[in-house]
């Protein structure tokens, strides 16, 4: 018991299946950790498979009404692994998730997440005032990507790249923006290649995309590290489609003029997931 980061999903730069923290993934500071909820969490182990039940705490009430409860099973097939679970409370729409990742292709990592929600909890701000989505329909969110990551014996050359594609099937053509915030639109992407050269040196560029508006960032780095305390990183932040405020809200966590994570960081962290799924 107690305030801990609740992970369900498993994508990378978004995660629709991320029902319990507090907080989502910023695409641009993938690897940060989330803000999780207080809460009771139960574990039953079956086998290598697990079953685990949930009592989220509301930090601003104690209204026994206001709990929320899940419960998720996680079954290991193999190189893959699948997850299936469901949430509940009083005052938000029901959800069903689904997430799967493998291994089976060896280098790659392939996962993906399915959420369905009956009913919304978005309310989207427009130029003729606010809009609510229909609490008496299901929703359909999903998202798909892959990682791949290579190291190069006797080569100090190393190669990390990750992609995936996001469908928001809470979306509302036309929007300004959404109370809570939440991306307003349907179709979004990012993908991030970094490059080892050398001990010190490593090169990469980072992409972020709302493909409803065709906007977007994309970012170039060099980074050379003179040891583990001293580094310099070269970037540029460039811009397109939209206005320049239009996306700086699709995309707040880039509104910094510095890469939030070390292109070898990511390398090795990508490396290091791949060969712990395959374990």
């Amino acid at each position: 018991m107690g305030k801990q980061t609740l992970n369900w999903g498993v994508g990378y730069f978004f995660s629709p299946a991320n029902l319990l923290n507090i907080t989502d993934i910023d695409p641009a500071d993938a690897e940060a950790e989330l803000e999780g909820p207080l809460s009771v969490k139960m574990n039953m182990p079956i086998g290598i498979d697990n079953l685990y039940g949930y009592v989220i705490i509301p930090e601003a009430s104690v209204d026994p009404m206001d709990l929320a409860y899940a419960i998720k099973y996680e079954k290991v097939i193999g190189s893959s692994e699948v997850g299936i679970g469901g949430y509940y409370t009083e005052d938000q729409a029901p959800s069903l998730m689904a997430t799967l990742s493998t291994t089976t292709f060896g280098d790659i990592m392939l996962f993906g997440e399915v959420l369905l929600r009956y009913g919304s909890d978005a309310t989207f701000i427009t130029t003729g005032g606010e809009v609510n989505l229909s609490d008496d329909r299901f929703y359909g969110s999903a998202t798909a990507g892959f990682m791949f990551s290579k190291s190069f014996d006797g080569s100090d050359l190393g190669i990390s790249l990750t992609g995936q594609y996001y469908y928001n099937g809470e979306s509302y053509d036309g929007a300004l923006l959404a109370v809570p915030p939440a991306k307003i639109g349907a179709h979004y992407g990012a993908a991030n290649l970094s490059v080892s050269l050398t001990d010190e040196l490593s090169a990469g560029v980072f992409w972020y995309g709302n493909m409803s508006d065709l906007s977007g960032i994309v970012t170039p780095v060099v980074r050379w590290a003179a040891d583990e305390n001293i580094s310099i990183s070269l970037n540029a932040i460039l811009n397109y489609g939209g206005q320049e405020m239009n996306i700086l809200r699709q995309f707040p966590g880039m509104s910094s003029s510095r890469p939030s994570r070390s292109l070898l960081e990511e390398h090795s962290s990508n490396e290091s997931r791949c060969a712990d799924h395959r374990g």
